[in-house]
């Protein structure tokens, strides 16, 4: 993508009404190609590359997959951010586009129990396969949802960081303590005796870990099949 944006090829372009493909950066391919690969420019020229799908630019596509990466390369060289789609939608809208459609929580007294809950509270939204949701099903979930089983503890904890991965999910509460669930296979989740669900070793909602005592834990990094946490102290824990 750097290369044909350094070619000349227009980050706002967006395709026409005729369907999903724009042909229009083909030039910019055959530059690269003269530059570069002389040999093969025959060949790339016949290449289409796709920068936008469905009338939107590439910063709308960047932006609606997640792609934070491209998004930011797309921001580095001027993309605009004022241009819609047919719907009316810039860029930024569909970021937060599907958290706009969920349900707004209902007012609470600065102060109140329910004013505390609604903002400690963790919210979870997707596949809920591996029990990442921490909701105790499988279940999929187009808007987010609030993890009642956080909720219901006696006292209920406070988070401040949340991380994600493909199989579990871990929360850290204004305690330092760190709190884990998921599919437990190979031990990512850190419980031991996690509990048996479908034939597999799964923690099928939040549980704090026991295994790190009273150490403070300040940042936690997960990823598919294990976790990093580092406590206060400076110290890294892997598993």
């Amino acid at each position: 993508m750097a290369q044909l944006l350094e070619a000349g090829a227009d980050p706002d372009v967006q395709d026409g009404e005729s369907g999903w493909w724009v042909w229009a950066v083909l030039p910019a391919v055959a530059a690269v190609a003269t530059h570069r690969l002389r040999q093969t420019t025959a060949a790339l020229q016949r290449v289409a590359v796709v920068v936008a799908v469905c009338c939107r630019t590439s910063l709308h596509r960047a932006l609606y997959l997640g792609n934070l990466r491209a998004a930011a390369v797309l921001l580095g060289v001027g993309a605009a951010m004022d241009v819609a789609d047919p719907r009316g939608r810039l860029p930024l809208d569909l970021v937060s586009w599907q958290l706009a459609r969920a349900p707004a929580a209902p007012a609470a007294v600065a102060g109140s129990s329910d004013d505390l809950q609604q903002r400690s509270a963790v919210w979870g939204w997707g596949s809920g396969s591996n029990y990442a949701l921490g909701t105790g099903d499988t279940q999929l979930y187009a808007a987010p949802v609030r993890l009642e089983p956080l909720m219901q503890q006696q006292p209920q904890p406070t988070m401040r960081v949340v991380a994600a991965a493909k199989f579990h999910s871990a929360a850290i509460d204004s305690e330092g303590r760190l709190w884990t669930w998921g599919w437990g296979r190979g031990g990512r989740t850190g419980h031991a005796d996690c509990r048996l669900h479908s034939g597999e070793s799964a923690q099928i909602m939040p549980r704090p870990l026991a295994g790190l005592g009273k150490r403070q834990v300040v940042a936690v990094a997960l990823a598919k099949h294990h976790t990093l946490a580092a406590t206060s102290a400076g110290e890294l824990y892997s598993w």
